[in-house]
């Protein structure tokens, strides 16, 4: 019985295994068929007769990213291992992330372009839905950001790390041309940090704070300087 007992949950554990290499292998080709950066072109600058709405959408709480070779119950012991620091950084202040409407906005206006904050901090919107959600704020473009990941990133083998953490943040930026759906500009920027000195410090994590203050800030500022580039 006991045996039989084992030999289940060794099939379960490569069972798991596999199912997250294919995972893995998913989210790999999905990494690398993601759309292009495009640059902007000077003649956004040029055109004064138009009005461009910025919005953003809802943000993901933030978390520890397990990545790497983790059968099921390897991810859920390490889940467990990380409550701690994941408790942490669901605190996470995003209020960075909620001006950021009115940053490109300021920004804009600052250049003679007509713009627009959206503030709802909690908008969902598909791609398909751009130039319905543009036309019904009496917009012509919209530069719509994207927080697709944030908190710290650390790599496993089972249930060992095999990598320090490091923190983690992931966005995205479009400008797009609501009659025809064109993508004017697009960067996407995913940054980690190494994270000073020891981590392990909770409940407040004063190293992890600050490392992921770096990597917001790097982000934020790569898709202000791809935006704003000579402008």
């Amino acid at each position: 019985m006991a045996n039989s007992k084992q030999t289940t949950q060794i099939i379960f554990h490569k069972l798991s295994r596999c199912l997250f290499l294919i995972l893995g292998f998913l989210l790999l080709t999905a990494c690398i068929s993601a759309p292009k950066n495009v640059q902007l072109t000077n003649e956004f600058w040029k055109k004064k007769d138009r009005k461009v709405i910025v919005a953003i959408t809802k943000a993901p709480i933030p978390q520890v990213y397990q990545v790497g070779n983790q059968g099921l119950l390897d991810y859920a012991i390490n889940r467990t291992m990380n409550r701690k620091l994941n408790k942490y950084l669901e605190r996470n202040d995003l209020t960075w992330y909620y001006a950021l409407p009115e940053n490109f906005t300021a920004k804009l206006k600052a250049r003679n372009i007509l713009s627009k904050p959206h503030t709802d901090q909690n908008l969902e919107l598909e791609a398909k839905k751009y130039n319905d959600f543009v036309t019904s704020l009496n917009g012509d473009q919209l530069l719509i950001i994207k927080l697709t990941a944030l908190g710290v990133q650390r790599n496993y083998y089972s249930i060992i790390p095999t990598s320090a953490p490091k923190s983690y943040c992931v966005m995205t930026g479009e400008l797009i041309n609501g009659k025809d759906k064109t993508v004017m500009w697009r960067q996407q920027t995913a940054i980690t940090m190494p994270i000073n000195g020891t981590w392990d410090q909770p409940p407040n994590y004063p190293n992890v704070a600050e490392s992921l203050k770096l990597a917001i800030h790097t982000a934020r500022q790569e898709l202000l300087d791809s935006f704003f580039s000579d402008h």
